[in-house]
């Protein structure tokens, strides 16, 4: 019998909704391009959770996004759910664009949880209407939070970038790994994107799978609703991908770099 395969990742994001309050211009994960923007079940995120974990050991932050998570109805179980492994997470997160509040019941499962759970909120400014209130009710309950800058001036990573349309970019394998390379997303050992039973590298290879620009390449992803795979050879592919200089869709992307123009976040559409 073959030894197991170790899987311990940095950081993984699971989407569960990709319906959002806000239509931004350059959104990462492409929502406002969405005619009907995807809307996952607990039963679809619950089984997601569960096949992730079966296969990675221990990821560092592990996050609830979206979309604008706090529009799912059903997030107070998908979070009892995710914390079913906080023994395999070193922190929690919710990340939120600071336009809704928790519902009571939320509030109290972080705070009952307030050693594991943290709260992002991206703070747009004028858009992001609750950002104060919200923050001020998680300081009240002790619950780590933490607001990144997006408005004014000193704006986190220096603002937005444009990762640009679906058209390719760069040609040789040497442009493509000097890409891979150049992005955060990607010299960061990944920042996993877990959509639809699916982890991919990132939102952008996600979405040009998706919209057939890119083949699914099966060393490229992994289908965590596929049971004809094992959980061995799903290990396997994510060491793969976690250790790859570059994708197939750094050929069709501008990449999160140092040198990338800036642009002030969330413009609407």
């Amino acid at each position: 019998m073959s030894e197991k395969v170790p899987v311990h990742l940095l950081r993984s994001g699971i989407v569960i909704t990709l319906r959002c309050t806000l239509k931004c211009k350059l959104c990462g994960g492409y929502v406002p391009y969405y005619k009907k923007p995807p809307h996952f079940s607990y039963n679809e995120i619950a089984k997601t959770i569960d096949n992730y974990f079966a296969v990675v050991d221990t990821v560092g932050d592990f996050s609830i996004t979206g979309g604008e998570p706090l529009l799912h109805e059903d997030l107070k179980r998908i979070i009892k759910k995710a914390l079913e492994y906080s023994d395999q997470m070193k922190r929690f997160l919710i990340l939120t664009n600071g336009t809704l509040l928790f519902e009571d019941e939320v509030i109290q499962i972080l705070k009952e949880n307030k050693d594991m759970c943290h709260v992002t909120i991206s703070d747009y400014g004028d858009l992001s209407i609750k950002t104060k209130e919200l923050a001020d009710i998680l300081h009240q309950n002790d619950i780590s939070c933490r607001k990144i800058k997006y408005n004014g001036d000193n704006l986190f990573f220096d603002g937005w970038v444009d990762f640009g349309d679906h058209t390719q970019k760069h040609f040789t394998q040497e442009e493509i790994d000097e890409k891979g390379r150049k992005c955060s997303v990607r010299n960061r050992h990944c920042n996993f994107y877990i959509i639809n039973g699916e982890i991919h590298s990132c939102g952008r290879s996600y979405r040009r799978m998706e919209l057939n620009i890119i083949p699914k390449n099966k060393k490229e992803y992994v289908d965590l609703f596929d049971d004809s795979i094992s959980n061995e050879e799903k290990r396997k592919t994510l060491n793969y991908i976690y250790n790859s200089t570059s994708a197939t869709s750094c050929a069709y992307c501008n990449g999160l770099c140092k040198d990338s123009p800036r642009f002030q976040p969330a413009e609407q559409l």
